[in-house]
């Protein structure tokens, strides 16, 4: 219900506010095009020879069956209208099978959707490329539920991403998930109009274990954009990287506050100690990797994206061989190597504004 929730009782008004509906100025169609789209929903309530509001999935389907793309163009106006006021429920499976965008209709009066998409995306640093696919998202996911975005709920939307998500992963390959639908949550949950759900609550718990705001803060912003593009066993193991390093950071290193003040000597000498907690077998070589899995997945994302990229400039240079090499090493890095290293650490500068820190 993307157009909010109609109002119209019986298939006479509803027919009535559609034809009303076209003859608002804001359409960019010619004046034909409407006129197609008026006379296309006439035959299809004629062809359907139900109530609307009764019509299935079934129902559906085979009125699209063998059409042309001229006809299916103006059919799915029609059909657009009635899933975006709610006089028609639509479904995944429906969705797939028409294989028309259904996010490219009546565009003037959801521009206010995607123009808050993307104003979001660039408050959680994200690029602009995904922002039509969550638009597209977005539409399916209040079409298929039948609410308008005001009366959304976590108990509306988790079913329909656990569903969405079965169609969506045997398809790709690996079984991925789309993760773009992880996003379109993350803005729902920033807009207000779903409650946390508890993985969420389980970062903000961790992470307040540190003491430094700023630290937090980046953290956060990190787990939750990552969130978006790994899925949930990759988050879960860059999280538990994250929070161990600023733990042993915070206790060496109490007045470290900044992300910044974390140079590659800092690194180097968290390398050591990873290093001999394993050699002590208090940890596994899974944690022993864990920073140089986490280091290349921070580089990865400042140079796809600029999160973090100040930071991890400084912590990693050109590279995370000095760090592989020193983990894969049982022998300690002599003080001129570290020196050397620091050396190449540029002067401290200002936390990037993207991350509000």
């Amino acid at each position: 219900m993307i157009l909010g929730r109609g109002t119209a009782e019986g298939d006479e008004a509803i027919l009535a506010e559609y034809h009303h509906f076209l003859q608002d100025p804001r359409h960019r169609y010619s004046h034909s095009t409407l006129e197609g789209f008026r006379g296309a929903a006439v035959a299809i309530y004629r062809r359907m020879g139900k109530p609307i509001r009764s019509w299935s999935e079934q129902d559906i389907l085979a009125l699209y069956q063998d059409r042309q793309s001229a006809t299916r163009h103006v059919y799915n106006a029609f059909f657009a209208f009635l899933f975006f006021r709610g006089y028609c429920r639509a479904t995944i499976r429906l969705f797939e099978e028409l294989q028309g965008d259904f996010s490219r209709y009546w565009t003037p009066f959801t521009e206010h959707y995607r123009q808050k998409i993307a104003q979001t995306a660039q408050e959680f640093g994200y690029t602009p490329n995904n922002n039509s696919h969550v638009f597209t998202l977005l539409v399916w996911m209040l079409s298929v539920i039948g609410k308008p975005l005001e009366e959304l709920t976590r108990e509306d939307f988790d079913p329909f991403r656990d569903a969405y998500q079965n169609q969506y992963r045997p398809r790709r390959k690996g079984g991925r998930v789309d993760s773009q639908l992880s996003r379109l949550e993350r803005y729902l949950v920033h807009w207000g109009n779903l409650s946390l759900s508890h993985e969420v609550l389980r970062y903000d718990e961790l992470v307040e274990k540190l003491e430094h705001p700023t630290i937090r803060s980046a953290i956060l912003l990190y787990l939750y954009w990552s969130e978006t593009k790994y899925q949930r066993s990759t988050t879960n193991s860059i999280r538990a990287a994250l929070v161990a390093f600023f733990l042993w950071l915070q206790q060496q290193y109490p007045a470290s506050s900044r992300l910044d003040d974390v140079t590659r000597a800092v690194a180097l000498e968290y390398g050591h100690y990873l290093h001999q907690q394993v050699q002590a077998k208090r940890f596994g070589l899974a944690h022993q990797r864990g920073i140089v899995n986490l280091t290349k997945l921070l580089k990865q994302t400042a140079e796809k994206y600029g999160i973090l990229a100040v930071w991890v400039q400084k912590l990693l240079g050109p590279s995370t061989k000095a760090i592989a090499s020193l983990l894969k090493s049982s022998a300690t890095v002599s003080g001129s190597t570290t020196a050397s290293l620091s050396a190449t650490v540029t002067s401290k500068s200002s936390w990037p504004s993207k991350a509000s820190c």
